[in-house]
């Protein structure tokens, strides 16, 4: 489907919902970081997908996190790097690797695409809708120009790749399409029907062939008849 890039503005081919060119894609993908806003002041800043706080906010965070840390430590909650733990999921055991662990390997990528799935759905919720996402495709969509009458057009997303208008040009099209086939095809098709009629009678017995030869006589004279009558 011909779309529009929303970056920098080239025609290209596409999927229906494919928003950027493959070189803006390539690019855009080259660098993750964008704007932000951090969850805790709500100041903008320059990160990754994974950045929720500016650089101010996530220091007073680790500060926090190591001050929790220390506290768990000197009560004797805090789990050694190797030590076994067991999986919240299936519960399996499993060896720790990382204090924030809590699935065994098994779990842990089907778990984390949840996680990011549910993420994804609520970020959608608060930024955009249904709607606003359909029209954006639809705004990046390029329009085509009727291979009969000329008129170009914006194609629905189950015709992505329509070359006519509207339902009388594809009727038009259909039919010249037909009749060029036709043209270009007639002799091979005349020969293999030939081919065919000529396997046909070969494999029929003398008396076979004597009532089919009847029977295709019979069907001339009524045709012949039937247009004499017309006439």
């Amino acid at each position: 489907m011909r779309r529009i890039c929303k970056s920098c503005g080239r025609i290209f081919d596409g999927d229906p919902a494919a928003l950027k060119c493959p070189e803006c894609v390539r690019e855009t993908k080259s660098n993750i970081l964008r704007d932000r806003t951090c969850s805790t002041c709500g100041k903008s800043f320059l990160g990754g997908p994974r950045a929720w706080y500016c650089p101010e906010c996530r220091e007073e965070r680790k500060r926090t996190q190591m001050r929790q840390y220390k506290a768990r430590k000197r009560a004797g909650t805090v789990r050694a790097i190797g030590s076994t733990d067991i999986c919240v999921i299936c519960g399996k055991p499993y060896i720790v690797e990382s204090g924030l662990q809590q699935y065994c390997p098994s779990c842990a990528p089907q778990q984390y695409r949840e996680i990011d799935r549910a993420q994804s759905r609520e970020w959608n919720a608060k930024h955009t809708t249904p709607e606003a996402r359909r029209e954006k495709r639809r705004a990046a969509t390029a329009p085509n120009v009727c291979a009969i009458c000329g008129k170009t057009f914006i194609p629905q997303p189950d015709r992505a790749n329509a070359t006519t208008c509207s339902t009388e040009c594809s009727s038009i099209l259909a039919a010249q399409n037909a009749a060029r086939w036709e043209k270009e095809h007639r002799d091979a098709r005349n020969e293999y029907h030939v081919r065919q009629r000529k396997l046909k009678e070969s494999a029929m017995s003398p008396e076979e062939y004597k009532q089919y030869r009847a029977d295709i006589n019979r069907r001339a004279r009524e045709n012949y008849s039937r247009q004499k009558k017309k006439i």
